[in-house]
């Protein structure tokens, strides 16, 4: 199936935590991040309604609790969630 994106009028793109994350894993590659938001600009400027979908919430919040690895129990992984949601809330405004 062929999609032609140039005539496409709103444009989703979902972006998982080994995406955000990178090789190591445990926090968030900054590189990745510029791509991402570079990639989201151009479809912006090209008139595009952009709709960025992460599952990277707990892969975000993982550093700054200083863990190394994913948490095994549900607080710690409700946590990492929360901060992570706190850390990056400015990143919406950027959109």
């Amino acid at each position: 199936m062929s999609v032609n994106l140039g005539a496409a009028k709103r444009i989703v793109i979902k972006v998982g935590s080994s995406t955000l994350t990178g090789k190591a894993g445990a926090n968030l590659d900054p590189a990745a991040i510029d791509q991402l938001v570079d990639v989201v600009g151009k479809l912006k400027n090209e008139g595009k309604e952009v709709i960025v979908v992460s599952s990277g919430a707990i892969a975000a919040g993982l550093a700054p609790l200083g863990l190394s690895e994913r948490p095994s129990d549900n607080l710690t992984t409700s946590s990492s969630i929360c901060l992570s949601r706190l850390v990056n809330g400015s990143i919406h405004s950027i959109f």
